[in-house]
């Protein structure tokens, strides 16, 4: 805490107060234990942690026992709100994978989490918030957040496999799902449909391919098409 230069010459003493105290500057009864500090301030002064603990707390400025600063005006209203944005003071804020704040009626600050990350402290990641699975695959989170490994896993409806469940098993099955496309070998047992160029509508760019409805009774299996090799 530090005072102007009119302060300083002046001097004041800092006390802790009720509310009620607070509002109507004054003191009640003892003020011996009430002092922030055990003399007068003249300049800049370190507040012990004691005084702050969360919560509200009222402080009132007095000189020489009276008042009139406090009327005045030198009062303060401190809200200090407990920090719950980490599991351990040597960890880092919401694990590094989000924001610590508080709203103005929030009684505590927490993580706002970055995309991918939740948890109490961003500690959690899930990969599957985008679902990165095709052709109706259902995508599986370890909750991993370690960069350097995959976070998920695919499992793959029928006839189709990789990592994303974007081949088809077998070339036959290929040839039968991959309408308006080519089947490229990308394993020794899986194939990607290549879509054909060629489309009729400028506001549609992408090339489509539309597997036989036969074989995708009342779910639609949309690949992701990429361009022939040679485009």
């Amino acid at each position: 805490m530090s005072a102007d230069e009119t302060l300083k010459s002046y001097g004041f003493t800092l006390l802790n107060v009720s509310k009620d105290e607070f509002e109507s500057c004054s003191t009640n009864g003892q003020i011996k234990d009430q002092f922030i500090f055990p003399h007068t301030i003249h300049g800049t002064k370190q507040v012990e942690a004691k005084w702050l603990v969360p919560g509200h707390h009222y402080f009132i400025a007095l000189h020489v026992g009276e008042t009139q600063l406090c009327k005045l005006g030198l009062r303060l209203n401190v809200s200090v709100k407990t920090q719950l944005c980490q599991g351990s003071p040597l960890l880092r804020l919401c694990s590094g994978s989000g924001v610590c704040q508080t709203g103005l009626w929030d009684g505590a600050y927490r993580c706002r989490c970055h995309h991918h990350y939740s948890g109490s402290f961003c500690e959690k990641s899930d990969a599957c918030l985008d679902n990165p699975c095709e052709n109706k695959g259902v995508c599986l989170s370890n909750g991993s957040t370690d960069p350097n490994h995959r976070t998920y896993k695919c499992l793959c409806p029928p006839h189709f496999t990789g990592v994303n469940c974007s081949e088809v098993i077998g070339k036959e099955s290929c040839d039968r799902i991959c309408e308006n496309g080519t089947c490229v070998q990308g394993s020794p047992a899986s194939f990607k449909c290549i879509c054909d160029t060629g489309s009729s509508d400028p506001t549609f760019p992408a090339f489509v391919c539309f597997p036989p409805l036969a074989l995708l009774g009342p779910a639609l299996i949309v690949f992701t098409c990429a361009h022939p090799p040679h485009l």
